[in-house]
């Protein structure tokens, strides 16, 4: 049985990953790594990224977090602040590796934490794992990848002059046809059509696998850091005794 992801990626639509970061290298890797299964778009600051999001509709994030003027935590905690994208799959990708980083990574809302140097190869599969077992499914987009290139080429010359990108605009409503004339009232014990019951089934396994996702995400969390608190005032005791 096919999933709504790969469904998606079967009728030709692709992701559009956004990929945050303030080096060009790595963005250049990232870039070549993904585009082989993947749209991607790159944004070189998270100021950068916010100001070309509407116009990008990206289908996931990665982000570093040690960026100038605004790091990774703060464009994180912005972008959730959209609807449009408040529940958007977003991961960390960075060589910040201190002890609070993971934790602040997951308060300010993102997926899945990982550090740097990266095997772009795990990255295509924790991508494919994550939007399979979500359930999210790739929205149709109003601008192609070579118009937010474009796009994006003209907020890079003029930084500081260039406002946010606005989002495409709405696809036009197809004109309404006459409804036909009503024949007869159906039938209420007519049951529903085993299409109809294999779509609420499949929806609501995956509403199911989804929460079990985060419920076992947040456990590890929580068991992660209980250990931490543990060793570090272990550590705390055994000098005290010293």
């Amino acid at each position: 049985m096919e999933t709504d992801s790969e469904q998606s990626l079967g009728s030709g639509l692709k992701w559009r990953i956004l990929c945050v970061d303030d080096e060009p290298d790595i963005l250049t890797v990232l870039k070549a790594a993904l585009s082989t299964k993947h749209e991607v778009v790159t944004a070189l600051s998270g100021v950068e990224a916010l100001k070309i999001i509407g116009a990008c509709e990206p289908d996931f994030i990665i982000c570093d977090i040690r960026m100038p003027k605004m790091d990774g935590y703060q464009t994180v905690e912005t972008i959730r602040k959209q609807p449009a994208y408040s529940d958007i799959p977003v991961f960390f990708l960075t060589a910040e590796r201190g002890k609070d980083a993971a934790r602040k990574g997951f308060a300010a809302g993102c997926n899945l934490f990982l550090t740097k140097p990266f095997d772009p190869i795990r990255l295509l599969e924790n991508i494919d794992y994550f939007t399979r077992e979500s359930g999210h499914v790739v929205r149709p987009k109003g601008y192609s990848i070579e118009q937010i290139e474009r796009m994006i080429e003209a907020v890079r010359r003029a930084p500081e002059a260039a406002e946010a990108l606005s989002a495409p605009p709405p696809p036009a409503a197809a004109p309404r046809r006459p409804s036909p004339p009503p024949t007869a009232e159906p039938h209420a014990s007519i049951p529903k059509l085993a299409s109809e019951l294999f779509a609420e089934y499949t929806n609501q396994r995956l509403k199911a696998e989804h929460s079990a996702l985060e419920a076992d995400r947040k456990a590890r969390e929580q068991e992660y850091w209980k250990k931490k608190y543990a060793q570090i005032q272990a550590f705390i005791d055994r000098h005290m005794r010293d």
